[in-house]
């Protein structure tokens, strides 16, 4: 896989990404929460990992399908950041990272999905050193329920101050 910012045409995959953004949005503002019910993502519930039971997906709910989001939009080596959607992997990222002589400060020990990593916190091996993956994370931005899409940041560049860490 190809970092977006790396690939022949980026204003394409930019321009790609704009529109899958936009239409996810208008859907979740034209849900009815009181007749659609909760929010749902098209994954099945046979591919988690643990043993939860997930019947809440059976019932009453509006789905989205975020099956889109699993790219690498950029790698910033001198700023050593990556910018990539939820569901992609770690071994993707590996893939093009290793090569520029970058790898996670937490070292995921299995090839899971980004998303997977921030939500569940990322308690790897490497943890005990280097903080969960989730505290390795500079900033996210996140499409809430009602469609309104905000970006969430650990620091304020200017006073590095750590003020906020969504999803704790």
């Amino acid at each position: 896989m190809v970092p977006m910012s790396m690939r022949s045409d980026p204003m394409a995959a930019a321009a790609e990404l704009i529109v899958l953004l936009k239409s996810l949005c208008k859907r979740l503002q034209e849900r009815n929460p009181s007749r659609d019910g909760l929010v749902y993502t098209t994954w099945k519930p046979w591919v988690a990992v643990g043993m939860r039971n997930v019947d809440y997906k059976r019932a009453r709910h509006f789905e989205v399908d975020l099956s889109a989001f699993r790219n690498i939009l950029d790698i910033d080596k001198e700023r050593m950041i990556a910018r990539c959607e939820p569901l992609v992997n770690t071994g993707q990222i590996s893939r093009v990272s290793v090569p520029m002589n970058l790898a996670f400060v937490a070292v995921a020990e299995l090839d899971v999905l980004i998303g997977g990593l921030i939500n569940d916190y990322g308690i790897e091996g490497s943890s005990h050193s280097y903080d969960l993956f989730s505290d390795t994370v500079e900033a996210y931005e996140i499409i809430l329920a009602d469609g309104q899409l905000v970006k969430a940041q650990q620091y304020i560049e200017e006073e590095r101050e750590k003020v906020a860490t969504p999803l704790r």
